[in-house]
């Protein structure tokens, strides 16, 4: 049987589906995520904020860049938004900006992989990866 198509009947959320990622040791890791529904034009204004806010700020001359601070301060941009995005997830620990922060600093591949399924599920309204 087909769903019923109706337009302005906008879902509170994406249907939950495994977020996957490549873990430090090689295994495959997986979290089921419930993501935050957002329309297309939604996902670009979140998408605008992410980057039109980013730092550009250049070190003076003579100075040298300081990484760690630079993938700190990107970090936590990074994460500001994934909890913008992420509604619920099955995982052992608290949804929350430390949680994110610490799993994108030990498995860095998790951070890039809700980026990405939360992009295909606004942009191709695909769901897993």
């Amino acid at each position: 049987m087909t769903a019923v198509i109706k337009l302005g009947n906008r879902p509170k959320t994406f249907k939950a589906f495994p977020v996957k990622f490549t873990m430090p040791d090689g295994e495959e890791g997986a979290i089921n995520t419930t993501f935050k529904y957002r329309t297309r034009k939604e996902y670009g204004a979140f998408l605008n904020d992410l980057y039109h806010s980013a730092d550009t700020e250049k070190p003076a001359d003579g100075e040298k860049i300081d990484f760690e601070a630079l993938f700190a301060k990107g970090g936590e941009k990074t994460v500001k938004k994934l909890i913008e995005a992420i509604d619920s997830w099955e995982f052992g620990y608290d949804l929350s900006e430390e949680t994110l922060l610490q799993m994108q600093d030990e498995i860095p591949a998790s951070i890039a992989a809700f980026g990405d399924a939360y992009r295909l599920a606004c942009l191709d309204g695909r769901l897993g990866n």
